[in-house]
């Protein structure tokens, strides 16, 4: 069966995705450690702009979920999907 991505790519993605999962909770705990000079600008890191990333994780965990998805479609029946949604 035909693959839309190649085994090497899906592996990078995978591992890619492990590193995104790492970086995320190391820098979500020093915006959470972190002293701030104001209570407002703590509020915007420690909500706001965690959330934001949380929301990155997710769309590229959505992606990465999406894509071994597709690897498990055969090739003409990925192509048909996405001229489709075109």
């Amino acid at each position: 069966m035909a693959a839309y991505f190649s085994a090497e790519r899906v592996q990078e993605l995978l591992a890619g995705q492990h590193q995104v999962h790492l970086h995320f909770t190391d820098l979500r705990e020093t915006m959470c450690v972190r002293p701030y000079k104001t209570e407002r600008g703590a509020e915007f890191a420690k909500h706001g702009f965690c959330r934001r990333l949380e929301t990155l994780v997710r769309s590229i965990d959505r992606v990465a979920v999406r894509v071994l998805v597709l690897e498990k479609l055969p090739l003409a029946r990925v192509i048909m999907l996405r001229a489709s949604a075109a």
